[in-house]
């Protein structure tokens, strides 16, 4: 406040300014003693001398009304996360005071940095708006026009607009806070460089890597530092369920009372920081909780590094299981969840079996690459399983996987070679279980010939050990 005062002192309606301060406000022009002349310097000191703080608190509401009189004033207050704590009591004063003026007042803060600083800015603005001395107004997020608006506008470069705007939209969620540091990392890491008077990327690959700005990656640590242990817990466990998550579901992993998770999952939504709502999820088995979603992607990349490795296994092998008790006999309807949460979970027989149903799923709705896809996942796996396991599970899925390929349009000649090398392997694993040759390598055989029919050379395509 006091360096606004010297700003527009030292402006064109200085003189008049002073003038005012000096009539109205004494205690104030004496924290300006550059324009306070030398002979009247003592006298001035001796007016002033014991103050108090209400006395100044009453002045400058007084210079405020003074002022306005002649001409409405606007007065902007930025960053008041940052402010001491006497200009907060000068607003509070002066927006609680019932005389007439002319003035608006537009102060801005951030939440999160009130949050994280313990900052009384909040206080005051909730006491404020209670007793209607305030409007809020709440800043949306950028939506992704918005984003590439603020690219176009800081590079001047239509090239840039394309490069970066999905990524950083992906990543911020349109946070403004952070759109702006993310770019600055950018520019930082030389990720961006300026040649030539125009900006261009230095490589496509390097806006894609998950790197955080340190500035940001600090400001969500200490916020989350800031949390008790219990909130810290249920935010770990809650990451690992997802972006949007059921409270039944973080409070099954942890084995804790539902309604309990759920009160903690509110409170922290409603500070609006860290989660927000997402109405309510209800599982076949009749349970009922609300559902959350992280309000960007940044808090998740921070809260997964805090999960140590043995724990983050555990946390997902129980979400899985939590999952998979509530949904029971219709828990093929979210195979792919529970397969992600199993394979995290290193449950592998349960991973391959949910990937198999995934595909089923994908494939049911015509989403054939999708399903080649989750077999692909289910196949790398497979090496997992118990030995005895192995070759059966590879077979069904190999031959799941083809006819996935097939139905997707993915023609693709098979070096026959390759084909009869994969045979002898077959047989080779199946002769070792003993017993199974003939059995086994029959299944492989027909697996090899119905591959083939992949290929360009259509039905007629056999395939044929060569040697």
């Amino acid at each position: 406040m006091i360096e606004a005062l010297q700003e527009r002192c030292s402006g064109a309606d200085g003189p008049y300014l002073l003038k005012t301060l000096r009539d109205h406000a004494p205690t104030w022009l004496a924290q300006l003693p550059v324009f306070i002349d030398a002979t009247d310097r003592a006298a001035f000191q001796s007016e002033v001398f014991g103050a108090t703080r209400e006395r100044m608190l009453r002045e400058f509401c007084e210079l405020v009304e003074v002022l306005s009189s002649d001409r409405p004033w606007v007065i902007i207050l930025e960053d008041l996360h940052w402010s001491d704590y006497a200009t907060l009591d000068v607003l509070s004063r002066f927006a609680r005071r019932d005389r007439k003026a002319s003035v608006l007042v537009l102060a801005t803060y951030r939440p999160i940095d009130v949050m994280i600083g313990g900052h009384p800015i909040r206080t005051i603005h909730q006491d404020l708006q209670i007793h209607g001395r305030c409007t809020e107004l709440a800043l949306d997020r950028l939506s992704r026009a918005e984003v590439e608006q603020y690219i176009a506008l800081r590079f001047n470069e239509a090239g840039m607009v394309q490069a970066l705007a999905e990524e950083v939209f992906r990543r911020t969620q349109g946070q403004p806070l952070f759109v702006v540091s993310l770019v600055d990392y950018f520019v930082a890491q030389r990720a961006i460089v300026e040649v030539d008077g125009h900006w261009r990327l230095a490589a496509e690959e390097a806006i894609s890597q998950e790197g955080m700005p340190h500035d940001l990656r600090d400001m969500i640590t200490a916020q989350i530092d800031r949390l008790n242990s219990d909130e810290k817990q249920l935010l770990e466990t809650a990451n690992a369920a997802g972006a949007e998550f059921s409270a039944a579901m973080v409070a099954g992993a942890l084995n804790r009372d539902t309604l309990v998770v759920e009160q903690t999952f509110e409170a922290l939504s409603r500070k609006g920081h860290v989660l927000t709502t997402a109405g309510v999820s209800e599982w076949p088995d009749g349970t009922v909780a609300g559902c959350y979603s992280f309000q960007h992607a940044l808090y998740q990349e921070v809260l997964y590094k805090r999960l140590a490795p043995g724990q983050r296994v555990q946390t997902h092998r129980r979400l899985g299981e939590r999952l998979e008790e509530g949904y029971g006999a219709r828990a093929t309807e979210i195979a792919s969840a529970l397969a992600l949460h199993f394979e995290e979970g290193r449950d592998f027989e349960k991973a391959v079996r949910y990937l198999g149903l995934a595909a089923e799923n994908s494939a049911k709705r015509f989403g054939n690459r999708e399903a080649a896809i989750y077999l692909t996942r289910a196949l790398g796996l497979v090496s997992r399983l118990p030995a005895e396991e192995q070759l059966t599970a590879r077979i069904k899925l190999l031959q799941q996987r083809g006819r996935a390929r097939r139905a997707a349009g993915e023609f693709l000649r098979l070096d026959r070679r390759s084909q009869y090398r994969g045979f002898l392997r077959g047989r080779g694993e199946a002769s070792s279980r003993g017993g199974q040759s003939l059995g086994a390598s029959q299944p492989v055989l027909r697996l090899c010939g119905s591959t083939a029919m992949l290929g360009s050379g259509g039905p007629s395509a056999r395939a044929e050990p060569s040697p």
